[in-house]
């Protein structure tokens, strides 16, 4: 758009990101709606199960070269804790090697906002499927830019060990930067290929058992339910210690943690989506979102019953009994983003990407929550589901 080459920018590209979608397709990784997505899941999913995913993105924060994990808080809770310390173990081998070649400049954390909350980027949606998802944002562009001085970065810390100085910065410099990355992760796979292999196993054998047996989620809204029932009974005041996370947080009485065991809040251990309700060609649609990200399917063969209720014949079962439990959770149950603020009272830290989405309520899909197993004439979905042929009466 500029005569000029050093005017040049690829900033403010003036069309759409997809021309038919009209939107990133690197928020479309959970409802699949490009075939971008569509194939990439394909391969990460149902054909190679990649132990590490790397995902290269610009444009770093201001005055750094790269954002680089670990990532800040909050991390989803419905995934596997592996997933997390082992993200941070990769992310501490690619600052080590930048810090070892001399290249400075590169953050963490508290750097920029990005977290581990949010499903729908190609780097999140793994988290999900007991894989380690990466993203680094590099600076970047054809046109020579410059790295802009931010006083409160040039002072070291946690995140930001080695701080750059404000200079001109060249195209070549950000693929040295990536390719060092790219090392860092090759070498930390090979030394450790067998704990990734092994890991991801854990992770898969870990949602197996916990779908199939009585399991919890602490979900921020309901331990804030027992904190308000703790302060009733004790009298207590907000800031009680007893009340706020620390160090040395003082402890109340463990019959408490019995009100997050109600047997209403378990996990359900089962999706059921009945053959007759409204629009079931959405349902089918739905679930065929959940098979292209891997998950199993069940369709009735024969009418079953199922928590006292009778289901026909053609009816979907989705099992939280697999590798990817995770994502199915995800798929059909509200998130609960945990309170983030700056301090206590203080202003909330904006999620980096929506902090709520559940394709099953977005899609309007009529379903119920076992929480018992659910066992019946079955059969796997071995590939997209095709919904019963319908008939056209003639009028009367």
């Amino acid at each position: 758009r500029k005569p000029t080459p050093t005017e040049r920018s690829t900033g403010q590209i003036p069309r759409l990101y997809q021309k038919y979608v009209g939107h990133d397709n690197n928020r479309d990784f959970y409802a699949m709606n490009q075939p971008e997505s569509t194939n990439i899941n394909r391969v990460l999913y149902r054909e190679w199960y990649p132990q590490i995913v790397y995902n290269h993105h610009q444009t770093g924060p201001t005055g750094t070269v790269m954002f680089s994990p670990p990532f800040r808080d909050p991390f989803n809770y419905a995934y596997d804790p592996l997933v997390v310390n082992t993200l941070d173990q990769v992310g501490s081998a690619m600052h080590a090697r930048f810090d070892a070649e001399g290249k400075p400049g590169v953050t963490t954390r508290s750097g920029s906002s990005y977290s581990t909350w949010w499903n729908g980027g190609l780097r999140t949606m793994v988290y999900f499927h007991n894989q380690v998802g990466l993203l680094t944002e590099t600076i970047g562009n054809p046109t020579p830019e410059q790295i802009g001085f931010v006083p409160d970065r040039l002072i070291p810390r946690g995140d930001y060990a080695a701080p750059i100085a404000p200079q001109t910065w060249h195209f070549r410099q950000s693929i040295d930067y990536s390719m060092t990355a790219n090392y860092a992760v090759l070498d930390f796979a090979q030394r450790y290929k067998e704990t990734l292999l092994y890991n991801i196993y854990v992770m898969g054998r870990n949602a197996i058992r916990r779908g199939s047996s009585d399991t919890w989620t602490d979900y921020p809204r309901r331990v804030a339910e027992v904190k308000a029932e703790i302060a009733k009974d004790m009298k207590l005041e907000p800031g009680d210690p007893r009340m706020v996370a620390g160090g040395r947080a003082q402890t109340v009485p463990a019959k408490y943690f019995e009100l997050l065991r109600k047997p209403e809040w378990r996990d359900a251990r089962a999706y059921v989506l009945p053959l007759d309700q409204g629009d079931f060609l959405t349902s089918t649609k739905f679930v065929n979102a959940l098979i292209k990200a891997g998950v199993t399917v069940h369709r009735a063969t024969a009418a079953f019953s199922a928590g006292g209720k009778q289901y026909p014949a053609g009816s979907y079962v989705v099992k939280a009994a697999q590798a990817f439990r995770p994502h199915v959770i995800d798929m059909f149950e509200p998130q609960d983003h945990p309170n983030d603020f700056q301090y206590p009272g203080g202003p909330p830290i904006p999620p980096y990407d929506n902090a709520g989405w559940t394709l099953a309520f977005q899609m309007g899909v009529v379903f119920d929550r076992h929480l018992e197993n659910v066992d019946g004439p079955f059969e796997a979905l071995t590939d997209l589901a095709r919904p019963a042929p319908g008939a056209v009466s003639s009028p009367a």
